[in-house]
């Protein structure tokens, strides 16, 4: 689920990071000489302070994009008996586990953050103070607060990092058996944040396919959801939100929105136009398959019956046109290159 669309058109966003209120953040441990070894004068050695993160990969090329990887609701026993670990390896790997990022892996940074929960319940009291109403993720004092929070703690560990760049990505897991997935951005203002639940098992298929589906789909290619909206209708804020998105004023810099839907039922008018007469795609049956309407006289149309962006069931994987939009966004960000149709295809064999 992408949240621009929940988000859309909305105003009053606030910045990221520092606007945080530090009554949340833990104090630190202080060491202050003292010994409890019963009076010996020797003293006792220093306990060393557990690891903020880990590097899971490193890339390869000149310009690198970088997934920060973080737990919610795991406790201080989860990092322990290797629960915490286990979820930043199995997130990695399902990171990449679809083209065509998977043949793109070398132009990621991957970092585990560690962050530790008082307790499991989603009630405002862990790490990050995740909240779920249904299946929504916010956070307490509502989603832009959960952001800040997620940024201001990826910086608090990776101050290198930038909040607002559109080169770093965060997915955070949540520790709960709870079904709810959303990622949070607001056209270029942060960095995207990408939060869904690890449904009790970080190595089953819906939650792999759920990473692809936010993080790789949503986050890094920008894509739409292909599944019927709520209510069976989008409303004139969706069509709107769709229209700017597609037009988008920074297409040159950080790429445009939602080239996996069309407002044309017309192939040749459609986003995915070029794959239209090319014969090495008449397999993938594209065309223009309509999701809804608004009611009025505007539909919106995917280019494929099924796939990963409509539905996370196991075998599911992105249509050509939502891997071109991927493979040509993450060129944009790390190569400032604009590829071709013929570049695109060129990748695909």
């Amino acid at each position: 689920m992408s949240a621009i669309l929940a988000l859309l058109l909305a105003v009053g966003f606030t910045a990221c990071g520092g606007g945080e209120d530090d009554d949340d953040e833990e104090p630190p441990v202080v060491n202050t000489g003292g010994n409890n070894n019963g009076g010996n004068s020797e003293p006792s050695e220093p306990t060393p302070s557990p690891k903020l993160f880990t590097e899971l990969q490193k890339a390869t090329v000149k310009t690198p994009l970088t997934i920060v990887i973080m737990g919610d609701a795991y406790t201080a026993a989860d990092r322990a008996n290797g629960t915490y670990d286990q979820m930043l390896n199995d997130t990695h790997k399902a990171i990449f586990e679809h083209e065509p990022i998977r043949s793109m892996q070398h132009y990621f940074d991957v970092y585990g953050v560690y962050l530790e929960s008082a307790a499991t319940a989603l009630n405002g009291n862990t790490a990050l103070k995740v909240t779920i109403s249904g299946d929504v993720i916010s956070g307490t004092g509502g989603y832009q607060a959960l952001v800040d929070r997620t940024l201001q703690r990826m910086k608090d560990v990776l101050p290198k990092l930038d909040s607002k760049s559109q080169r770093v990505f965060v997915i955070v897991a949540i520790n709960s058996k709870q079904s709810a997935g959303i990622t949070y951005s607001n056209w270029d203002d942060y960095s995207p944040c990408v939060y869904l639940t690890t449904l009790g098992d970080t190595k089953g298929s819906n939650y792999r396919q759920t990473v692809s589906h936010e993080l790789v789909g949503h986050a890094i290619g920008r894509l739409a959801d292909e599944y019927t909206p709520r209510g069976d209708e989008y409303s004139d804020d969706d069509i709107a939100v769709y229209r700017y998105g597609q037009n988008y004023r920074n297409t040159g810099k950080t790429g445009v929105w939602y080239r996996n839907i069309s407002l044309s039922g017309d192939i040749l008018d459609s986003p995915w136009d070029e794959f239209a007469s090319d014969p090495a795609y008449a397999a993938d049956s594209l065309g223009c398959y309509l999701i809804a309407t608004d009611g009025k006289r505007t539909s919106v149309y995917r280019p494929t019956r099924s796939s990963i962006m409509r539905d996370v069931a196991e075998g599911q994987t992105f249509n050509a046109p939502s891997r071109r939009a991927i493979y040509d966004r993450i060129r944009l960000l790390s190569d400032s290159h604009e590829a071709t149709y013929e570049e695109f295809k060129a990748a695909e064999k």
